[in-house]
C-alpha cells in the first residue's frame, strides 16, 4: 500500500516506501531539483558567514538538521540560507530563533535537532518543504538514496560554492555495527551503531567534511536520514553513518509543528 499522510500543520508529508526504490566523488545540484535543502550557515563573530551544516526545511519556520552541528553554540552564530544552489549567493537568508537538540542526544545517539527561525519563509519556485519518510519508511539493503551537501569535494579538500549531490546505497547494518565495534575495541572512542542509525556504502562517491546535518533522500524529496558520522570520506571499509529518520519521526514532527 502506498500513501502520504499530510500534516496539520505544514506541507511536510509522513511516508511508506514505494515497492522499489561533489560531496566527494559526487556532482553539482540545482536548488530546483532539491527545494528544501537549507545550507545552515555558521559564523564565529557574525560576520563572516560560511556553510557549515546541511539542513532541510520541513515547515516554513523549522529546519531539520543534526544535533551534534550546534552543541556549544549560541543560536547568534547560525543563519539559515535557502532558496539558493550556491553557498555564498543568492536565496534569502534568515536568523535563528532557537535550536532544539533531541533530549536524548549523547555522543552522536539521538543526532537530531529542529531549528527554528525568527521570520516565515516564503515558498517559491525555489523553496519548497521536504517529505518525512514515516515509521513503517524502511529501505531494503542496496536501496538507492541520495546525499546532498556543501561538503568538502575530498579528503582534507575544497569546499565546493554550488550544491553537491552524489547516490550511495543502503549498506548491511550489522556488518557496519560489526566494523565499528572492532575499531572501539581498539581503544577509539566511536560511538556504537544503534537501530536509530543508518550505514550506507559508497558507490562512486561519499558525504564528506562538512556534509553534517544534510539529508538523505529517497523518492528526491523523503527526508530519510540525517549525515551524522562516520571514519573517512568515501572509505569503502567503514560506511558513513545517518541518523535514521523514520525512528525519530514523531518526535521531528511534534517539535517542527510547535510553535
Amino acid at each position: 500500500m502506498r500513501y502520504f499522510v499530510f500534516l496539520a500543520l505544514f506541507g511536510a508529508a509522513l511516508a511508506v516506501p514505494k515497492s522499489h526504490q561533489r560531496i566527494a566523488g559526487g556532482e553539482t545540484a540545482s536548488i530546483q531539483d532539491y527545494k528544501f535543502f537549507a545550507d545552515m550557515q555558521y559564523s564565529w563573530a557574525g560576520v563572516v558567514w560560511g556553510s557549515g551544516c546541511g539542513g532541510a526545511l520541513l515547515t516554513t519556520r523549522s529546519v531539520l538538521s543534526a544535533a551534534n552541528c550546534f552543541l556549544g553554540d549560541k543560536k547568534e552564530q547560525w543563519q539559515v540560507r535557502v532558496g539558493s544552489s550556491y553557498t555564498g549567493t543568492g536565496g534569502s537568508k534568515h536568523p535563528v530563533r532557537r535550536i532544539i537538540l533531541h533530549p536524548d542526544y549523547d555522543n552522536f545517539h539521538n543526532d537530531v535537532a529542529i531549528v527554528k527561525l525568527e521570520e516565515v519563509v516564503v515558498l517559491s519556485s525555489s523553496v519548497g518543504l521536504a517529505r518525512l519518510a514515516g515509521a513503517s519508511y524502511i529501505l531494503a539493503e542496496g536501496a538507492r538514496v541520495t546525499a546532498l551537501g556543501f561538503g568538502t569535494v575530498a579528503a582534507g579538500g575544497d569546499l565546493p560554492e554550488q550544491l553537491q549531490q552524489v547516490v550511495v546505497t543502503i549498506a548491511n547494518q550489522q556488518t557496519c555495527a560489526t566494523r565499528y565495534q572492532e575499531l572501539k575495541e581498539e581503544g577509539n572512542n566511536w560511538p556504537t551503531v544503534q537501530d536509530g542509525m543508518v550505514c550506507t556504502s559508497v558507490i562512486e562517491g561519499d558525504v564528506c567534511y562538512g556534509d553534517i546535518g544534510a539529508p538523505l533522500v529517497s523518492e528526491r524529496d523523503i527526508i530519510y536520514g540525517i549525515t551524522s558520522w562516520g571514519k573517512l570520506c568515501g572509505d569503502k571499509d567503514l560506511n558513513t553513518v545517518s541518523t535514521l529518520v523514520p525512528k525519530y519521526v514523531n518526535w521531528i514532527v511534534e517539535v517542527a509543528e510547535n510553535p
